[in-house]
């Protein structure tokens, strides 16, 4: 099975960003709020077409597990939310590490199963140009995104209640 193991930095701190990683995670697992319909994306023109699109394939993700020490970290598998067995399915980790007072990064480890055997090996290295890896490199920079905008986001908020709910 091929392995993934990728990363990407972030400019906000570990603590709020584990917990945006987490409750993101848990949302797309639970299909609700904004993270409804939740779809893992190529575009087309990884795929040898003109970049005039890209394929979205709607998931189903479950959440084995969430470990806090000694690295943060979540468990969970990805497959298609429809013809399940035509898609590859990724079991794999997601995790915030530290990398300063207020910056971390987001990472994404584990593996994914193609379908159809060495068939299916065989036609995502030859004619899908190892889409699979793809999509899962665009899995983590949409997490790393939506990390970044939900710490923002709360930090505002904060920012916002200590400036303006001082009662003066």
């Amino acid at each position: 099975m091929p392995k993934v193991d990728l990363e990407r930095p972030l400019n906000e701190p570990a603590v709020p960003a584990r917990e945006a990683a987490s409750h993101i995670l848990r949302s797309i697992a639970a299909n609700e709020n904004e993270w409804r319909g939740f779809a893992l994306h190529l575009n087309l023109g990884a795929l040898g077409f003109p970049e005039v699109g890209y394929i979205a394939i709607p998931i189903r993700l479950e959440i084995a597990g969430e470990e806090s020490e000694p690295r943060h970290q979540m468990t969970f598998a990805i497959h298609a939310r429809r013809s399940a067995e035509v898609f590859p399915v990724f079991h794999g980790t997601l995790g915030v590490d530290s990398s300063g007072p207020s910056s971390s990064q987001v990472w994404l480890a584990g593996e994914y199963e193609l379908p159809f055997g060495s068939l299916g090996a065989f036609f995502d290295e030859a004619v899908a140009r190892k889409a699979a890896a793809k999509t899962l490199e665009n899995l983590l920079t949409d997490l790393a995104e939506a990390i970044a905008a939900r710490v923002e986001k709360r930090e505002l908020a904060l920012t916002r209640y200590r400036l303006f709910g001082t009662g003066d």
